[in-house]
């Protein structure tokens, strides 16, 4: 392991463990063990398919995404590297260190690395402008209702609407060109290549629409399976609570811990603590939902040990 890969993975077990640590010593753990020792199988079923099907659309998504940027790869090959990549996510030190893998994957189908590259990275930035988008609705709402007393709410909904209707309307009024001046930049050529096609992604035919519905999609599907990972401990979860677990999908989704784990428990239990949850009960329910993720990527590892990535296996039947 390089020197510069080990300090990474240091610094996300460090952080994993710090945020674990000062949750553990904040929250009593003995209902969180009750509560998870008397989770509903029916419940945490739903939970597990609806997080499955989820997977299945990103599949979808991501196909459609390199449909946009011209590279080639069947729609059953991007279904099965996401089961892929969704393995590797819980195993390796970031949440989305399988976004590495399922591009590494994809150039034994013949794709470039580069153009591999680009199109897991418009793939991932789609899904997290749609889920910024979806944040800077459902973020005004849950502070205008008061049912949350969320601090700086007010500022703090109005900065991620701002910033996400500027970054929106600067790629799509002027992304092109300046994209364009980026790739003549060397050092700013990957940057460049990045959004140009980021622009065609969201906004260049009516594929794009596919890309933005099923990101929308994907997102209410997950904010699904944490209602149903609650239901199976029995927390009742309001509609206030589901218009907040976007923003905390969102803080969940900064890649600085070890698969997501601490990251994702504290922001869960500061999120829905604002909104009355107890803080056991809202980290049983990340508990759930982080052992939820785990368990849908099991078959993606017998999906990687299964599958040849041959060419012909992955690009497109004519």
């Amino acid at each position: 392991m390089r020197p510069v890969h080990a300090g990474i993975l240091a610094f996300k077990l460090l952080v994993t463990g710090a945020l674990l640590w000062i949750l553990f010593g904040k929250v009593d753990l003995g209902p969180v063990a009750s509560r998870l020792a008397s989770l509903q199988a029916g419940w945490g079923m739903a939970a597990l398919a609806v997080l499955f099907g989820q997977l299945l659309l990103t599949g979808v998504r991501w196909y459609f995404v390199g449909q946009l940027i011209g590279v080639s790869f069947g729609l059953r090959s991007a279904t099965r590297l996401i089961l892929v990549g969704q393995f590797f996510n819980q195993v390796l030190p970031s949440s989305v260190g399988g976004d590495g893998v399922r591009a590494w994957l994809l150039t034994r189908g013949g794709v470039s690395i580069r153009r591999s590259l680009v199109s897991v990275i418009c793939d991932r930035a789609a899904a997290l402008v749609l889920l910024t988008l979806i944040v800077s609705c459902t973020l005004p709402i849950v502070i205008l209702s008061g049912a949350a007393a969320i601090p700086s709410g007010r500022p703090l909904a109005i900065a991620i609407g701002a910033l996400t209707a500027v970054g929106l309307l600067f790629l799509f009024a002027w992304g092109q060109a300046f994209s364009g001046w980026l790739i003549t930049l060397l050092p700013a050529r990957p940057l460049g290549v990045v959004i140009r096609d980021l622009r065609l992604v969201l906004f260049s035919s009516a594929k794009s629409l596919w890309v933005v519905g099923l990101a929308v999609v994907v997102q209410a599907m997950v904010v699904m399976s944490v209602y149903f990972c609650a239901l199976a401990l029995r927390v009742e979860l309001g509609m206030v609570h589901l218009l907040i677990l976007p923003l905390i999908i969102l803080v969940s989704s900064i890649p600085i811990s070890f698969a997501g784990w601490g990251l994702r428990e504290s922001a869960m239990v500061t999120g829905l603590g604002f909104a009355g949850i107890a803080a056991a009960d809202a980290l049983a329910i990340s508990v759930s939902f982080g052992i939820a993720q785990i368990l849908i990527g099991l078959p993606g590892a017998l999906v990687a040990l299964l599958t040849s990535y041959r060419r012909k296996d992955l690009t497109p039947q004519r």
